[in-house]
């Protein structure tokens, strides 16, 4: 710890060295006594009006070393092989001691607090909320209403202030996320993580002869068993484990022994990580070798893996070294692997019978209920003549410290961000409404809870006849915006209100022309969700839902990877997702009918997600998404993992090897996009033979006249796409004197 001090210091990590999560960390690796003794020197430190210090906790245990190591420090926790009655008795002490203070391989709780005074806000108990039963019990969507209702902050579940003010060093710690927020508020996500690491290393064969070396063993608390289920019978090691309230078993063993039980999700905590798994929890059986004993072990719960732990047997020769050991028989077995794991749950497997302690530093055994096990390590000498695999990598030394900061004072870190509360409540809300409907996902708008609508007509009259004077002033205008508000009800996006009243919400969407600088003949019809009346707008009453639309760095750089470029977009994505009959009325808008502007304006409301809605992106993207996983059998692999990952919005990029490739590329995604709704147009490639293959209607405009012309560029994602010399490129403009207003703000 010292070293780590001033090396880490050095490095300017002071900060770091000395934040909470880092001490805290520490001083849970310490045995319990010595915790108890730290709490007291942390207080009187508090005292002086500063936070106890990494130096301090340094200092602290290099005292509690020295006095570990003086000579009465040496008899008390040796003992006395005296047979005296006390003594027994202080030595078992001793051993108990020694276990408490294990560093922990499993948890079935969730960060267990120090100190505990707060009543709890869901069963008034004297505990704090995380520790809740009860509220562990709920679902995470409640959990999270639950914290919102009563304004507690996300990071320490506790009142009085937010997340951004908290001083908790806590993080999320499931696998994979590691942002701020409290792990009973993590969702889980469906689809599993994979983590795979290749490692390369320099190898060299060599041979030694004549040399006497040595490699110390370690021995851990290890007992050859017998696992019964009913007839099933299996031998193996396993690891007593005090300091783990679960036991666990490998899903193999399990397998092996038919053992059949109820799915579960367990917070599991180790040293240095937290994850939240699926799992099995199951009964067995479980007896030393010879059966003399036996006990029966509930709530064992199946994992994939136990840590690489093996039993380790001393030679016969080290055996009779070792006098206070030498009357004591260690059998081996054929797999000395650990395949079970018994944590406190099963209290009378842990009982000390008997203790034999010898000289300094030398193992000393426990005699359990399941047979003797060896405890401490020692030196095995290894063969004179010897063949080994020489490994060698060079590390710098600012790697070692790297890895060394990132081993003892974990912080994960993610690319992947996290949601917000609010995010996890509006997917929550999306993905439990969608349902297929003709060919379409239809999907509810994510509401706000308990927001309230006025009836906005007045606004939506105003707005109309600003947009009446435009129309008249401007009569191409005119003519466009009827074709477009014609068409919307000829594809069945919206409909006419012929019945006034509604049982719900009531919405008016003031909407008006909008025009692309690189499109000025391309009219787009936009509602304004976003205008208020009364304080409040449709916007403020729905959730925006989280961004599921990947990066466009990345989405860019895959796109360049292989010859044969294709681009594509889907044709009026938004229009393609369908809103549910009892959401629709807040969709309502007003026009003429035919186009009249003499007549009265009509009531008419759309039945799809539309331009202008905080939540239709989401919402369109996610039914995209639902289209790919629903569908992703039917095709092959390639196809639905390149539909996931290159997409931006609604503008598919994708690069492949050959043409005839590119081809059934084109054939795939059409067909795929088709089962949700959705029409992939406009096709682009810097190929003319896959452009000729493409029928025209689906093509864009022009592709292949300037695929072949000097006129090469095509705008994808707003780049130039040079599809003779496939080269993406950007234009610069200049200009003098002071910059365009708003241009910085935009940037």
């Amino acid at each position: 710890m010292h070293i780590c001090e001033l090396t880490l210091t050095q490095m300017n990590y002071v900060s770091d060295l000395n934040s909470t999560k880092t001490i805290e960390c520490m001083f849970l690796k310490l045995p319990l006594h010595l915790q108890r003794e730290w709490v007291k020197v942390a207080c009187r430190i508090l005292k002086t009006g500063r936070e106890p210090s990494f130096k301090d906790l340094c200092e602290f245990v290099k005292e509690q070393s020295d006095i570990a190591n003086t000579r009465y420090g040496l008899l008390v926790n040796r003992g006395s092989n005296s047979g005296n009655k006390d003594v027994g008795v202080l030595k078992r002490k001793i051993s108990t001691d020694y276990n408490a203070a294990r560093i922990s391989y499993a948890s079935a709780s969730d960060d267990n607090a120090l100190l505990r005074s707060s009543s709890c806000l869901e069963c008034s108990s004297n505990h704090s909320l995380d520790q809740c039963q009860k509220f562990k019990d709920k679902k995470v969507r409640e959990r999270k209403e639950f914290v919102l209702r009563h304004k507690l902050c996300n990071v320490c579940l506790k009142a009085n202030h937010v997340a951004k003010n908290c001083r908790s060093p806590r993080s999320c710690a499931v696998e994979g996320c590691g942002w701020r927020h409290h792990t009973l508020l993590h969702e889980l996500r469906e689809e599993p993580r994979n983590t795979n690491i290749d490692a390369h290393i320099n190898t060299q064969l060599c041979t030694e002869k004549s040399v006497e070396r040595v490699q110390k063993q370690a021995a851990f608390a290890i007992v050859p068993v017998l696992v019964r289920n009913g007839e099933k019978v299996a031998q193996t090691c396993a690891f007593l484990d005090s300091g783990s309230d679960a036991s666990l078993i490998t899903e193999d063993l399990a397998k092996r022994l038919n053992l059949e039980g109820e799915p579960k999700t367990i917070s599991l905590k180790t040293l240095d990580n937290h994850s939240t798994i699926q799992c099995k929890e199951v009964q067995l059986e479980v007896s030393s070798l010879d059966s003399s004993s036996s006990f029966r072990i509930p709530n064992v719960w199946t994992v994939e893996r136990l840590p690489m732990l093996r039993r380790t047997v001393p030679t016969t020769s080290q055996m009779k070294s070792w006098t206070h050991l030498k009357d004591i028989s260690f059998p081996r077995v054929e797999d000395e692997n650990v395949k079970l794991l018994i944590g406190c749950n099963a209290p009378s497997v842990h009982e000390m019978k008997e203790i034999r302690t010898g000289k300094p530093n030398e193992p000393f055994a426990v005699k359990t209920p399941l047979g003797w096990t060896l405890f401490g390590s020692y030196r095995k000498p290894c063969e004179s003549n010897c063949a080994l695999n020489h490994l060698s990598a060079k590390e710098e030394l600012e790697d070692k410290f790297e890895q060394l900061y990132s081993t003892e004072f974990k912080d994960p870190f993610s690319r992947t961000i996290s949601m917000s509360v609010e995010d996890r409540i509006a997917l929550s809300a999306i993905s439990n409404s969608v349902q297929r409907l003709n060919g379409h996902y239809q999907i509810a708008l994510p509401w706000r809870h308990n927001h309230e609508l006025p009836n906005n007509r007045e606004l939506a009259e105003r707005r109309l006849s600003c947009l009446k004077g435009r129309l008249i002033r401007d009569k191409k205008l005119f003519q466009d915006y009827v074709d477009s508000m014609t068409r919307y009800v000829e594809r069945d996006y919206a409909e006419k209100v012929n019945d006034n009243h509604s049982d719900g919400r009531i919405w008016y969407l003031p909407h008006h022309p909008v025009f692309h600088p690189k499109k000025p003949n391309k009219l787009r019809i936009v509602f304004d969700c976003a205008a208020q009346y009364a304080g409040t707008s449709l916007n403020k009453s729905l959730y925006s839902g989280p961004d599921l639309v990947n990066n466009l760095v990345d989405v860019f750089t895959r796109f360049r990877q292989r010859p044969v470029g294709l681009t594509a977009d889907i044709e009026a994505m938004f229009h393609q997702v369908i809103v549910p009959p009892h959401d629709r009325d807040v969709l309502r808008y007003l026009w003429w009918p035919g186009g009249d502007l003499e007549k009265e304006p009509g009531i008419y409301r759309m039945k799809v997600h539309l331009f202008g809605a905080t939540s239709s992106p989401c919402c369109a993207t996610f039914a995209l998404q639902k289209t790919i996983s629903d569908n992703q059998d039917k095709f092959p692999r390639a196809v639905t993992q390149a539909a996931k990952e290159q997409f931006y919005v609604d503008d598919l990029l994708i690069s492949v090897d050959t043409i005839e490739e590119a081809k059934r590329t084109y054939s795939h995604f059409k067909r795929l996009l088709s089962l949700g709704g959705f029409n992939l147009t406009k096709w682009t490639s810097n190929s003319v033979e896959v452009l000729e293959f493409i029928p025209e209607g689906d093509r864009a405009e022009g592709s292949i006249t300037v695929c072949e012309s000097s006129e090469t560029s095509k705008r994808t994602l707003g780049i130039e796409w040079n599809v003779r010399t496939d080269e993406l490129c950007f234009k610069v403009h200049e200009f003098h004197g002071n910059p365009p207003e708003g241009m910085f703000y935009r940037m």
